[in-house]
């Protein structure tokens, strides 16, 4: 995120927090697609066949709404890595929910907390990342279907990676992690986070080349 959009961010905080309503979906709709990417990502198929990812990135958005007040803003891209860790953090809920009280043969409602407390201070930063039709805009029936699109189409992208260097663009583009934290995260080295993340983009990007000329 750059400096500009850094400040209209806080600009627009201190809208919501005077009782702006109409603020907030501003300011949630700017990540809107980027956040859905990352509930692609973190879901995976056995999840994503018990719930659409559009209905945790709705429940991310009436859950942020609620715990809105508890949100500092910071250094650039703190919003969204705060946005990130609620969807993560209920995504693992429903992991909990589904699969494991079915070995207990039953359904327990689990809470839902949008803090990362056991990530620590500092596990999130803003990473460079693909873009996928963020605008500042309010959304039209066409623009979310065209968006809606690109993020199928980069997901299927991501997704087509092998599984190293699809958790390393989870990790630290989607859920927006520091180095030092991906590498904790993954078990490896901080060197080896960042070969694979430069991996990973390289073949995106000849992917996202190849398909264009596809086209054209």
């Amino acid at each position: 995120m750059s400096s500009t959009n850094f400040s209209v961010t806080r600009e627009v905080v201190q809208e919501i927090r005077a009782g702006n309503v109409e603020a907030f979906d501003f300011l949630f709709g700017r990540f809107r697609e980027k956040l859905l990417v990352c509930c692609e990502l973190s879901m995976g198929l056995r999840l994503k066949q018990k719930i659409d990812p559009e209905d945790v990135l709705q429940e991310t958005y009436a859950e942020a709404y609620r715990l809105f007040e508890t949100f500092s803003p910071g250094e650039p891209g703190s919003f969204y890595r705060w946005l990130a860790a609620i969807a993560t953090n209920r995504i693992r809920n429903l992991h909990r929910h589904y699969f494991e009280t079915e070995k207990r043969g039953g359904a327990q409602e689990v809470s839902l907390d949008g803090n990362r407390e056991e990530d620590g201070p500092g596990a999130f930063e803003p990473t460079p990342g693909p873009a996928v039709g963020v605008t500042d805009d309010g959304p039209t029936p066409s623009r979310i279907l065209m968006n809606r699109e690109a993020v199928d189409y980069l997901v299927s992208l991501i997704e087509a990676l092998p599984q190293e260097l699809r958790e390393v663009i989870r990790v630290r583009v989607y859920e927006g992690r520091t180095v030092e934290a991906a590498a904790k995260l993954l078990d490896v080295n901080k060197d080896t986070v960042t070969q694979r993340m430069f991996k990973a983009l390289k073949i995106l990007e000849a992917q996202r080349l190849a398909s264009e000329r596809s086209r054209g």
